[in-house]
């Protein structure tokens, strides 16, 4: 189930849900680069082996499109 139909299901537990795996998987990421060991993911519908270095870069990712804000007249 992707992210809008999670917050559109008419159960009222699945956004607190998806809140909770965001949640949990920051914890992953942040465990993983504290110990120096990879993280395992689905990507794809495959299953991915996320080294510390990478576990950085999707970090930086997100941070920057998460934290971006579009500026007037922009989509």
């Amino acid at each position: 189930m992707n992210p809008e139909k999670i917050l559109l299901a008419h159960n009222p537990l699945m956004p607190a849900a998806l809140i909770a795996i965001r949640r949990a998987a920051e914890r992953a990421r942040s465990e993983a680069r504290r110990m120096g060991t990879a993280v395992i993911i689905m990507r794809d519908g495959r299953v991915v082996r996320l080294e510390n270095a990478a576990i950085r870069e999707q970090e930086a990712e997100y941070d920057v499109h998460r934290d971006h804000k579009p500026e007037e007249g922009e989509h």
